[in-house]
């Protein structure tokens, strides 16, 4: 049974969700086992910022940095208490890990911290949770209720290095050749490919599976580091994005090619699409635009 549990995963909600609750949202699990399930809703910020809850708080948070970031309404279970997901770069009184790279706090001595201008280098803050009851989440599962993803950065990993290799080809190409790069560069393990030097750079510019390109697999090896690097400074390549959203493609563009390797215009522009942190360049009377919308993505939060 443990192989079913979902921590660390998102659960999007499906189209035949109606529940108000979590409509078109997209919740993190931070636990789940035979006893039930909590998660954190994270596409649903509250008409508040995190400066209004340390005034609730009388916490003086003149030398915060982050008294201006929303509060997401994490879920309707105890919608008076916060709940922090952040890196976990120190201790805290009481703590969940989700990860080994996030982790869960709900003491207040991590909210205490932020209002002084430390606290961890990477934070969310939400109020109120998701709870499940035992078999619960496993049946709503069942019935299609969500689609499940795992929170794992080889998977943006995988699209940003197979949109690079994409450049100048198409995608028919590089679908078919997928599983071989999945193969060649130890299925998009950020470690693993961090990690490569001479002899596996030799290996995949003779590994007719994938693209041929040696810029492109210099690209690959770098863009692996500087992920790996964003755990330390952001929590993680999902938080890094989060963290710089919003921004327009021009924005994105810029910090891109300052960041990563072999990510021009095109090249960006696509992934954040794919990503949802850019617009859909489908019409609102398409159907795709239409699935699209019930996810609520990111670029959508801001209008």
């Amino acid at each position: 049974m443990a192989a079913s549990f979902l921590t660390n995963h998102f659960l999007i909600a499906m189209p035949g969700l109606s529940d108000p609750n979590f409509a078109q949202t997209v919740t993190l699990v931070c636990e789940h086992n035979a006893q039930g399930a909590l998660g954190i809703v994270i596409n649903r910020p509250c008409p508040m910022t995190l400066g209004e809850v340390f005034d609730q708080l009388g916490l003086d948070s003149t030398r915060s940095t982050v008294s201006g970031d929303a509060v997401l309404q994490g879920g309707p279970v105890q919608t008076d208490r916060g709940f922090v997901l952040h890196s976990p770069d120190q201790r805290w009184e009481s703590t969940l890990p989700v990860s080994d790279r996030l982790h869960l706090t709900t003491s207040r001595d991590v909210l205490d911290a932020l209002a002084r201008g430390e606290g961890p280098k990477s934070v969310v803050v939400a109020l109120g949770y998701a709870g499940w009851e035992a078999g619960q989440l496993e049946a709503e599962v069942s019935q299609n209720a969500w689609l499940t993803v795992p929170m794992d950065e080889r998977l943006l990993f995988e699209r940003l290095l197979l949109e690079i290799n994409q450049a100048g080809l198409n995608w028919g190409l590089i679908l078919k050749k997928r599983e071989g790069f999945r193969a060649a560069y130890d299925g998009f393990d950020v470690d693993a490919v961090a990690d490569y030097g001479e002899a596996d750079r030799h290996r995949l510019l003779e590994d007719a599976r994938i693209i041929r390109n040696k810029l492109k697999v210099n690209a690959a090896i770098a863009n692996a580091n500087v992920i790996r690097g964003m755990r330390e400074s952001h929590g993680g390549f999902a938080c890094w994005l989060r963290d710089h959203h919003p921004l327009d493609k021009a924005e994105w563009v810029k910090l891109f090619r300052k960041t990563f390797r072999f990510t021009g215009g095109e090249i960006t522009g696509e992934f954040l699409m794919s990503i949802g942190y850019l617009p859909s360049p489908h019409r609102l009377d398409c159907p795709a635009y239409q699935k699209i919308a019930l996810l609520n993505p990111p670029w959508m939060e801001t209008g």
